[in-house]
């Protein structure tokens, strides 16, 4: 786990010496299995500001380890990368995500069930907050994730 992380945050520094055109493009095609499963995401990387957000989301994902058994807090978009979790009585493998509903404002409709982790877990993660910052620095992708 520790190799990977090293990896991961080796791969975010080579990835900010790029060119913002060609880090637009990187972020797009590395994350563009897990943007296509949350629905205010899917058609971003059709215009330039669109793109950009992309990148400044990819620069605000965390990534965390859960062991088995282990229940996972709520409040948060999660991208599965590795292992085997339930929520709601449905498993979910690599690719899955879950927790798009953070971007809403009213408390009472956001899903509250907590998802288990059946073996050791591997997600990305993004907390409201995190999207709110990505969404300022790119005020003409708001309309297309708030609609």
């Amino acid at each position: 786990m520790l190799h990977r992380t090293r990896q991961l945050n080796d791969d975010s520094k080579l990835i900010s010496m790029m060119s913002p055109m060609i880090e637009g493009e990187v972020a797009v095609a590395t994350n563009r299995r897990w943007l296509n499963r949350v629905w205010y995401f899917r058609d971003l990387d059709s215009s330039m500001e669109g793109r950009y957000f992309i990148v400044t989301l990819a620069k605000k994902l965390v990534i965390r380890a859960y062991v088995a058994t282990e229940r996972l807090p709520i409040g948060q978009l999660y991208i599965l990368r590795r292992g085997l979790c339930v929520k709601m009585w449905r498993f979910l493998g690599g690719g899955h995500t879950w927790g798009e509903d953070i971007i809403l404002d009213n408390m009472e409709l956001v899903d509250h069930s907590q998802a288990v982790a059946l073996t050791f877990l591997e997600c990305f993660t993004l907390r409201r907050n995190e999207m709110e910052e990505a969404l300022e620095e790119a005020p003409d992708v708001q309309h297309v994730v708030r609609k």
